[in-house]
């Protein structure tokens, strides 16, 4: 790990170069819940195959190659979460309670509703959509459903939307090419009372610290050509490093309410296993990098509870044979598999004994 301090002031698909050579011939059974080595852990199913999650999607180009193309999957407030779901050939928003129950559909009249995201009081959802051939941001209300605010009209792809803590203020991502043909995506925030967009810098997978002024993201380097963990502060135009790693990537970090732990997704090596995809825990400082997931299912999407006890993630785990694809291609048993995620699982993770994480040996403080 390095961190570094610059003073200054995405995409979705990613791809994992693995380095130790894997076995052709790896059976894995997808349909437990857990593994040993992750023990004192406790897995709770939150969604079942009829609720038609559709998340982050994946294809191992081969087992020591990873490419993900992702998206934030679903989001948690108070006691529900809300998810981009497939149903009836088609795509739509759903909400459903912790405790139980079925989905509830959100009526988004549209085709692709994507990277769902409550505000901080969980009245109301942002998403990105694709409406009249472009992605744009919109907002609509998590009781009702039925007015649609758009929040952009731009002609690049505009997408991963989260609230900033007042709920006043939006974040995300704008995709584009440059002259050179080189794809960049920049973070963006939109002032919902004052209507004003500004741009900052380049990042993807963005979300904010609870001082609403700092914002962790996931970045590109280009020259090493891995996935790196950044903070941004976006009042004073400064850039810090968090997280790097010239064999692994990291993505996807997710910080804990009180801002002290980040919770994140990296490359991963198990004897046996091709390359995967792990929940991690590493101090918002970037210290004490720990990881949580063993799975050979992928565990990806990590989101905290407002309590920041609970996490909450997608994974592949509980399904037997694992996702599949259309046409009935199994997950795990060809060299280049497609993972669309139409099926894939949430689970509740649970630290045993613990409060304040039980990580006070393990992320400084």
């Amino acid at each position: 790990m390095k961190w570094a301090q610059v003073t200054f002031v995405m995409v979705v698909m990613i791809c994992v170069t693995g380095c130790w050579p894997r076995s052709s011939s790896v059976d894995i059974d997808y349909s437990r819940t857990a593994v040993p080595q992750e023990g004192g852990l406790s897995f709770v199913r939150i969604t079942q195959d009829s609720d038609g999650v559709s998340g982050p999607r994946f294809t191992r180009i081969s087992e020591n190659d990873l490419a993900l193309n992702i998206t934030r999957g679903f989001s948690v407030a108070d006691q529900k979460i809300v998810f981009r779901g497939y149903k009836n050939e088609k795509y739509s928003l759903y909400i459903k309670n912790l405790t139980g129950g079925r989905a509830i559909q959100q009526r988004t009249f549209s085709g692709l509703p994507d990277d769902p995201a409550f505000s901080s009081d969980g009245s109301k959802i942002v998403f990105s959509d694709r409406r009249g051939g472009g992605w744009n941001i919109y907002m609509i209300s998590a009781e009702t459903g039925f007015a649609t605010r758009q929040i952009t009209s731009d002609s690049a792809v505009e997408y991963d939307p989260v609230f900033a803590p007042g709920d006043s203020t939006i974040l995300y991502v704008q995709r584009y090419e440059d002259q050179s043909g080189t794809t960049r995506r920049y973070l963006w925030t939109y002032d919902l009372t004052r209507d004003i967009s500004i741009q900052y810098v380049e990042g993807q997978m963005p979300s904010f610290l609870p001082d609403g002024k700092n914002v962790i993201t996931t970045r590109y380097n280009r020259q090493a050509r891995r996935y790196e963990i950044w903070r941004i502060d976006l009042e004073r135009g400064r850039e810090f490093l968090i997280l790097s790693d010239p064999d692994r990537d990291f993505y996807m970090a997710a910080p804990s309410p009180d801002g002290k732990t980040l919770a994140l997704v990296a490359s991963s090596y198990s004897e046996g296993i091709p390359i995967n995809a792990d929940i991690y825990l590493v101090g918002s400082d970037g210290s004490g990098l720990t990881q949580i997931t063993y799975h050979p299912g992928m565990d990806v999407s990590p989101a905290w509870a407002s309590n920041g006890l609970d996490l909450y993630f997608v994974s592949q785990r509980g399904s037997p044979g694992g996702d599949t694809i259309s046409g009935g291609c199994v997950f795990g048993l060809s060299r280049e598999i497609r993972i669309r995620a139409q099926r894939l699982q949430k689970f509740k993770l649970f630290i045993d004994g613990s409060h304040d994480l039980g990580l006070q040996t393990k992320v400084p403080r």
